[in-house]
């Protein structure tokens, strides 16, 4: 997954995502699909998603895993 803020719309952000394969993951993520950039199908970008919406969903995909402490 790439994503950042939008330039002109720091609420929001830009995010696309990829396979394991470093590929472009282009079926539409649901939780996303009226931010899909229409013109982008074979990239699947989204646009101007509520920067709330993507970090809850993150929260819950790709949740922060606090590192080991050296002992």
């Amino acid at each position: 997954m790439s994503w950042f803020a939008e330039p002109n719309a720091q609420q929001h952000c830009e995010a696309a995502f990829f396979d394991h394969d470093d590929k472009w993951y282009v079926q539409t993520i649901d939780v996303f699909a009226d931010y899909a950039d229409a013109e982008a199908l074979d990239t699947r970008v989204y646009r101007y998603i509520p920067r709330e919406l993507l970090v809850d969903w993150l929260r819950v995909y790709a949740p922060y895993k606090q590192p080991e402490k050296a002992l």
